[in-house]
């Protein structure tokens, strides 16, 4: 076997929720510096991905479930609260 694959091979995997669910690839570490948590639907999209939108004229919403983004922290909040009502372990583990 070639040097690469045994590298690749020999690491630790990563958990999947470190994985972009728009272009599928690892963010890179650290996750919050590449990455940012949309408080709609509490997924983690690369910044990849939003600057990808950015230039396609996507703004003002949300790359995974197309919700429009909130306009003030409280609003984030809220919604966020609600999602942990609906014991969902993204939003649960956000607020942690």
């Amino acid at each position: 076997r070639s040097l690469h694959k045994r590298l690749m091979a020999s690491g630790h995997d990563r958990p999947e929720v470190d994985r972009c669910p728009i272009c599928f690839l690892l963010i890179e570490l650290p996750i919050g510096k590449h990455s940012n948590v949309n408080s709609c639907c509490m997924k983690r999209v690369c910044r990849g991905c939003s600057f990808a939108a950015h230039r396609q004229g996507l703004l003002g919403r949300c790359l995974f479930c197309r919700t429009p983004f909130e306009t003030d922290e409280a609003s984030s909040l809220a919604r966020i609260q609600k999602r942990v009502k609906k014991k969902d372990e993204e939003a649960i583990n956000h607020l942690a």
